[in-house]
């Protein structure tokens, strides 16, 4: 979808309880998508977020008003920030990888 090589994309699910979602200061179902996305052309993104939401749209039944796709562009330099800074949280004082 975004063009980028299987193995670089990464996907985290992530379910929230019914009451933590509101719409208009009420309990509403809800849902979203947030892509972190670097060196794409404003066209590519924009499809990208096309794809997502009528992808998700077909697939849950959600309406309009229910759904929220949102893609964030990153620079190179902090890609490699948050890799670092996702490697020193996985890593022991001695530098050895956490076991899972």
């Amino acid at each position: 979808m975004s063009g980028e090589p299987a193995s670089f994309v990464r996907v985290i699910f992530e379910t929230v309880s019914p009451d933590s979602t509101f719409s208009g200061g009420k309990p509403a179902v809800n849902a979203s998508i947030v892509g972190i996305i670097r060196g794409r052309s404003t066209e590519v993104k924009a499809q990208l977020l096309n794809d997502l939401w009528s992808l998700y749209k077909n697939v849950t039944g959600l309406s309009d008003d229910q759904l929220w796709v949102s893609v964030t562009e990153i620079l190179r330099a902090m890609q490699w920030s948050l890799a670092r800074s996702s490697l020193k949280s996985a890593t022991k004082p001695n530098g050895r990888l956490r076991s899972a």
